[in-house]
């Protein structure tokens, strides 16, 4: 009895499959709101998707508070976003993600919506994706479509 759990035992450890937990850390960028504005209902659905989405993946997540910008930037996202690159670096992130949501009023959804996948180490611009904003007739809708978006994002995890 003692040497058939021994070998079952011995047999799971080597047969187990690779197990990949990747640290995954985002921040989410909108653009085109005033500073006064509150917090806005669009950005947070979009980072609670990405947070629910990588954890259910079974990924290890982190996130950079959300950040306002009054117009899109000249230069690339990631050069806005280096701070925050850098300290998920620090932190031991293996991928960084930007959701850049640009704004054309704050009671809408974002006209567009950018995500950016980059490898930490070394560096490097994996993947991006340019989403048309659009409404949803209802929270559920589109916090289904938000989740499927971002799903699109965990297979170009390597």
């Amino acid at each position: 009895m003692m040497k058939r759990i021994s070998a079952l035992l011995l047999l799971g450890v080597f047969f187990v499959p690779g197990i990949f937990a990747a640290m995954v850390s985002f921040v989410v960028i909108e653009t085109g709101l005033p500073d006064g504005a509150g917090k806005n209902q669009y950005s947070e659905r979009w980072e609670s998707s990405l947070m629910d989405v990588f954890f259910e993946a079974g990924h290890i997540v982190s996130n950079a508070p959300i950040l306002r910008l009054n117009s899109k930037p000249s230069v690339g996202i990631e050069v806005i976003a280096e701070k925050d690159i850098e300290e998920a670096a620090e932190g031991g992130s293996d991928y960084f993600i930007i959701a850049l949501l640009d704004f054309t009023s704050v009671s809408q959804p974002p006209g567009t919506v950018s995500l950016l996948l980059f490898r930490i180490a070394p560096y490097a611009k994996l993947f991006e994706r340019n989403i048309p904003g659009r409404s949803y007739s209802s929270v559920r809708e589109e916090s289904e479509t938000l989740r499927n978006i971002v799903m699109g994002l965990v297979p170009h995890l390597e």
